[in-house]
């Protein structure tokens, strides 16, 4: 709808100008498409937070469960015994899976653990240093000192998965393969194995 405005010119007389109404946009109009755009932007970033998790690397222990954890875990007890000095005798514990502990103050989860027994023949801090020298460098071996003696070894399997290797007693070495708490299900994809000693 056009209006009609009075101008009024340097020489005095008057004028009239013809200047075009603005017409006001409903603020009920702007609110409906700021939701519906809001909405959009959302289910865009949800999905593409579904994606990362489905099929990206881990960035948190809790993004893997027991189950996805369980190969890596065997993956690191080959690898403890590839890096053994050759004729040393081992034993391997089965699976064991405890649960109880919490991934939040609502949800319980679970601890995959494998114990890797080693016997050397020779002195003990020997056997855990040759032990970081040998396990692969993506592991990131960190050896312990207790009095100036390597008694302690730290490694890193990957997935958040650790390993932790003590002197446990004369002549033995145990390293413990440990997932931390993650989701129970899915559960081990398999029979927990027994005990194999050699």
């Amino acid at each position: 709808m056009l209006r009609r405005m009075a101008v009024r010119l340097y020489d005095g007389a008057m004028t009239s100008a013809v200047a075009p109404s603005i017409t006001p946009t409903s603020p009920r109009r702007v609110g409906r498409w700021l939701i519906i755009g809001t909405t959009v932007w959302a289910l865009v970033l949800a999905g593409l937070g579904y994606l990362s998790y489905r099929t990206g690397p881990a960035t948190v222990r809790e993004q893997r469960s027991i189950g996805e954890a369980a190969p890596i875990v065997d993956r690191a007890v080959a690898t403890l015994l590839a890096a053994r000095p050759a004729g040393t005798r081992y034993e391997i514990s089965e699976p064991k899976v405890s649960t109880g502990c919490r991934l939040t103050p609502f949800r319980r989860g679970a601890i995959l653990r494998r114990d890797v027994k080693l016997f050397p023949t020779g002195p003990e801090a020997t056997l855990i240093t040759g032990m970081a020298q040998r396990l692969p460098a993506a592991y990131a071996p960190r050896v312990g000192l207790v009095r100036g003696v390597p008694r302690e070894l730290d490694a890193d399997a990957g997935e958040f998965v650790v390993i932790t290797g003590d002197v446990t007693a004369a002549g033995e070495v145990t390293f413990q393969i440990d997932t931390g708490c993650r989701p129970a299900k899915p559960g081990l994809p398999r029979a927990p194995k027994p005990p194999t000693a050699v």
